[in-house]
């Protein structure tokens, strides 16, 4: 998955990943330069990653444990976020930017590009985010079913860090 968004000022950008054990989660992008960035200095965006573990460790798939459902539901009310990759303040000199985690549990991962910051600008950047599954052949790259959030204004989240809500979370369904 890749693109070119514009956070707008005080806005955030989600993009939801159901990872499964073993997947291999890679991202990169870069904050692109506005125009105001001579007279109110460099753009920039907080970035940080967040996952949400749909099974405990050891786990293979939602469909391996036994009363998986009762379980989630239970999960999703007292819900319990891991940091994959803490926040981060990205400007526009730091150029292209890395990182990745290998997932050892089913679950949701979250990246979020933060513009909450500014109440002045929007900011842009251009990203591209790749999975690759524990069972693709050969290392083959296989891009899987995450979604947009699209921007979203704080607080829309139902208390999670800018995930979607509950109803919409295909992770629980295991994904094909």
């Amino acid at each position: 998955m890749r693109g070119d968004i514009a956070i707008r000022r005080g806005e955030v950008f989600v993009h939801s990943l159901d990872v499964k054990p073993g997947d291999h989660v890679e991202w990169d992008f870069k904050v692109k330069a506005g125009m105001l960035d001579g007279a109110l200095g460099e753009s920039d965006v907080q970035f940080k990653a967040d996952a949400f573990w749909t099974v405990d460790e050891g786990c293979g798939c939602p469909q391996d444990v036994p009363d998986f459902h009762r379980q989630i539901k239970d999960r999703l009310r007292k819900p319990s976020i891991d940091s994959v990759e803490q926040m981060q303040r990205v400007g526009v000199s730091k150029g292209m930017v890395k990182g990745s985690f290998d997932s050892t549990k089913a679950g949701v991962v979250w990246l979020r590009w933060s513009n909450d910051h500014s109440s002045l600008r929007g900011k842009s950047l251009s990203y591209q985010i790749r999975v690759f599954p524990s069972s693709a052949p050969n290392g083959d790259s296989a891009l899987q079913n995450g979604t947009g959030g699209g921007p979203g204004r704080r607080g829309s989240n139902s208390g999670l860090p800018g995930g979607p809500s509950p109803g919409v979370w295909t992770c629980c369904s295991g994904r094909e």
